[in-house]
């Protein structure tokens, strides 16, 4: 049986930044290291599509995994509320 173990998404061509949306684990890989390759592989194609950065979000209740982010090479810009597209909660990122 095959199964996805990580993905990650990375969206419009036609911005100087490269976006990461969604980037997962499976629960059953986390601590192997899979999201640290993915975002190493996010910044050798950034780089070789000209991009000048990589930019993503997280949640701002999130310690954990904003420190993942941080030791990764990552600073908080600004926090900014979003409301959930099903309306029933507002959250607060960074980015």
């Amino acid at each position: 049986m095959r199964r996805v173990i990580y993905s990650v998404s990375c969206a419009d061509p036609e911005v100087s930044a490269a976006y990461v949306h969604r980037l997962t684990v499976s629960s059953t890989h986390r601590g192997d290291n899979l999201g640290g390759r993915q975002l190493s592989w996010v910044e050798v194609r950034a780089r070789g599509d000209g991009k000048q950065s990589v930019r993503l979000d997280c949640a701002a209740d999130n310690p954990r995994l904003r420190r993942f982010y941080e030791r990764r090479g990552f600073t908080r810009v600004r926090d900014s509320c979003v409301e959930d597209p099903t309306g029933k909660r507002t959250l607060t990122i960074s980015l």
